[in-house]
């Protein structure tokens, strides 16, 4: 692959970084207020996690591509380079994957605490169960049951 296609791969990695940078930032801000905020807030945390998740794959890809173009070159240096490129993948991978993991942790401490074992639609069948459906209708008058 010629110099020209590694100089594109790597602009490719730096948009899609910078991006990833700034869905990052966006989620940090989020997960500040993320016990105070509305259940639509945390719908647009979730959406920021899960395009956060897309991005690091697109970047595993193309790190991947890089890496291999550089491992295949003749270039004096290409053992440093190839060295210093692996390094910068795995602390990006690492601050992205933290992110994640962070929002993950915010969603799973702002759900209601439920009875172990129990999930939310359980829940609310019994509570619907229990307050509604078991009542018994009043009488009509005139009318025999």
């Amino acid at each position: 692959m010629p110099l020209d296609e590694l100089t594109k791969k790597r602009r490719t990695r730096a948009a899609h970084r910078g991006s990833a940078t700034k869905i990052g930032t966006k989620i940090k801000e989020c997960l500040v207020n993320v016990s105070e905020t509305p259940q639509t807030d945390k719908n647009v945390l979730k959406q920021l996690r899960d395009t956060l998740s897309e991005k690091l794959e697109a970047l595993k890809l193309l790190d991947n591509e890089i890496v291999e173009v550089l491992s295949n070159s003749e270039a004096e240096d290409a053992e440093q380079q190839l060295e210093k490129k692996i390094q910068e993948t795995d602390d990006t991978r690492a601050e992205l994957q933290k992110i994640i993991l962070d929002v993950n942790d915010a969603l799973f401490e702002a759900l209601p605490s439920l009875p172990q074992g129990q999930s939310t639609i359980e829940s609310e069948y019994e509570r619907y169960t229990k307050t509604d459906c078991s009542r018994k209708a009043p009488k009509v008058r005139g009318e025999k049951i």
